[in-house]
């Protein structure tokens, strides 16, 4: 099985995280008609397992060099654009990130 992208932004987001991802996946199942048995469920389940985050590639210097000012300004720059990075589907090419970081900056 393939991991699902549009679930993997929750496995990987601080607040969510995989503990917390998978108490709700194993409360789902537990409240589903599927059985012990059923292997999407356990799929779901453990994919916290069989998923590893990617790092956020973005750097403050993607920023600076945009003209973002160091300090608060900075800082949610680099957290918008992380937010978008996640929601994208964690691209990693290069024209990708530079359409997050232009629009992160451009705001």
């Amino acid at each position: 099985m393939t991991t699902p992208q549009h679930l993997c932004k929750y496995v990987y987001h601080p607040h969510h995280g995989t503990r917390v991802f998978t108490d709700h996946a194993l409360l789902v199942g537990a409240r589903s008609d599927a059985s012990a048995n059923d292997t999407e469920w356990h799929a779901l389940a453990s994919l916290p397992q069989r998923f590893t985050a990617p790092v956020f590639p973005l750097k403050a210097a993607d920023f600076i060099k945009r003209g973002v000012e160091k300090g608060p300004a900075l800082g949610a720059a680099l957290a918008a654009a992380e937010k978008a990075w996640v929601e994208a589907g964690f691209p990693g090419n290069a024209d990708a990130l530079g359409k997050i970081a232009d629009g992160v900056t451009q705001k």
